[in-house]
């Protein structure tokens, strides 16, 4: 079972330690005391579209994942106080503040107490309860449940999955992460050799939502740092050097280029070719692939997804609860014949 949104919990191990993911603890500037959840970045292309790991390899490459971590989003501006106009509010400097955005007032005129003011650093608007989460673990989803043939394990795992909000949808790293569940090799061992014959490896791949990144939303309005009208997003862009274009995924901000683009309009396209490839490549094992989408009338996501899929019968197009649990039904009757075959 692989929870996604733009990332993946393979599950923080044992004191907060994953052995594939190094650093993990995050202990990164600014100096905090929170827990790493369990989430990683996607690796560079083509390794992550692959199922392949390397002991010795490069740490985001063909090696460990590299922790997954929205940092604090703030900034210096133009006078005495803190605010972000970006997504991701959570940690304030220390003194001096040199010169910082006034905070934005309620009707009473009395500040927002989510914003930060003059004084010491540390946290502040840390929410780690979904559906919206605050901190560096934000739309970081549940753990991935490993292989299992206990039913109770499963039914709890499913029964428990909550809503992320935050940052978009990237079913290929959902499906990259099925596979390497399915796999003989690390990080997951559970899946038997691809040449036993005794095996059959099925992946189902279900999504709700359009392969993207988010924006930054936010009305425009009048603001001394783009000299007139401008949204937060401009705002956001402008104060972070042109970091911060996007929302935090595990392909970082979209401004970084690790996609193949640094244009947000683009994202959505280089993220079904990324699915395509994987499919293509779980496909080449001799894994069962099928996949369903639920509530998408978009024609293009749906033959994507046809395409994903071993066979065009193996593709489920689900708009409503009825469709979906009739999709289900029928590919369990169809994973029930095989295993009575073999």
């Amino acid at each position: 079972l692989v929870p996604f949104v733009t990332t993946v919990n393979i599950g923080n191990g044992r004191g907060g330690r994953n052995p594939f993911v190094p650093n993990s603890s995050i202990n990164k500037y600014p100096p905090i005391d929170l827990s790493w959840k369990g989430c990683v970045e996607a690796r560079q292309s083509p390794h992550d579209t692959l199922d392949t790991y390397d002991n010795r390899g490069v740490t985001g490459v063909s090696g460990k994942w590299a922790p997954y971590y929205w940092e604090a989003e703030t900034y210096d501006a133009l006078s005495g106080f803190a605010f972000n106009f970006c997504e991701n509010s959570w940690w304030r400097p220390p003194r001096p503040f040199n010169s910082l955005f006034d905070l934005p007032s309620r009707g009473n005129g009395r500040p927002n107490n989510l914003f930060p003011r003059n004084g010491d650093g540390g946290f502040i608007g840390l929410d780690v309860t979904p559906p919206r989460t605050q901190g560096p673990n934000k739309a970081c989803p549940d753990p991935v449940t490993p292989l299992t043939n206990q039913k109770n394990q499963l039914t709890r795992a499913i029964n428990s999955m909550q809503p992320w909000e935050g940052n978009g949808t990237m079913a290929n790293l959902g499906a990259v992460w099925g596979w390497r569940l399915l796999s003989p090799t690390p990080p997951f061992q559970q899946g038997g050799d691809y040449d036993n014959e005794k095996i059959n490896k099925a992946l189902v791949i279900m999504t709700d939502g359009n392969n993207l990144i988010s924006s930054i939303g936010g009305s425009r309005r009048n603001n001394v740092t783009c000299g007139g009208p401008c949204s937060n997003a401009q705002i956001c862009s402008i104060v972070s050097g042109r970091k911060y274009t996007s929302h935090y995924t595990g392909y970082g901000y979209i401004s970084e280029g690790r996609l193949g683009t640094t244009n947000l309009a683009n994202a959505g396209l280089m993220l079904n070719n990324r699915l395509t490839q994987v499919c293509d490549n779980i496909k080449k094992t001799g894994i069962i692939v099928f996949t369903i989408v639920f509530q998408l009338e978009n024609p293009q996501l749906q033959t994507l997804f046809r395409n994903c899929a071993s066979s065009p019968d193996k593709f489920f197009n689900s708009p409503n609860n009825e469709k979906l649990a009739s999709a289900f039904r029928t590919i369990g009757a169809e994973l029930n014949s095989l295993r009575v075959s073999k």
